[in-house]
């Protein structure tokens, strides 16, 4: 199958989301994934893409060059001063986000934010999980404070040749 050069590739969006925050809190003890864990190290941020009942991702007029995503962004601090961090850090997560965007950064293999906006501010949650149904999650640890914000971003690809998809047909 002929390559079609006219239509780019993107990457993955956890990814791209992962490499903001760790380039922007290198050096601090911040502990970045893209997925909940029991055994996970503090403060920590668990940043994926989503799908949000109620959320609409942004639109894009032409989808080849610009790919919507809803991006969940929860942080998790522990100790007496825990709802403050996490307040604090939430506010960090959401400063590297608009810098990545405002400057344009663009990670190999995954792209460059195109525009951002948040679709729900950060907000505390009492569970591991935020449930939009009738199912519950575990209560998260004591003393342990959970901070999510939602957002709603335009990818732009990647340069090609950083793409990594083990299933992209090879030229």
């Amino acid at each position: 199958m002929a390559e079609n050069t006219d239509t780019p590739y993107f990457g993955s969006v956890d990814e791209l989301v992962r490499q903001v925050f760790e380039q922007f809190f290198i050096d601090q003890d911040v502990h970045v994934y893209s997925i909940f864990s029991e055994h996970m190290q503090t403060p920590a941020i668990v940043a994926r893409r989503d799908r949000r009942s109620g959320t609409l991702a942004m639109h894009s007029k032409d989808d080849r060059f610009m790919m919507p995503a809803i991006v969940l962004v929860s942080v998790l601090c522990e100790g007496v001063d825990a709802d403050e961090m996490a307040e604090e850090l939430s506010e960090m997560c959401r400063y590297a986000l608009r810098q990545a965007q405002q400057r344009q950064i663009s990670y190999p293999g995954s792209g460059s934010i195109a525009a951002l906006e948040e679709s729900t501010h950060p907000a505390k949650v009492s569970d591991w999980q935020t449930s939009t149904s009738v199912v519950q999650y575990a209560s998260l640890p004591k003393n342990t404070t959970r901070v999510e914000a939602i957002y709603r971003i335009l990818v732009r690809p990647p340069a090609a040749d950083t793409i990594t998809n083990r299933f992209k047909p090879q030229s």
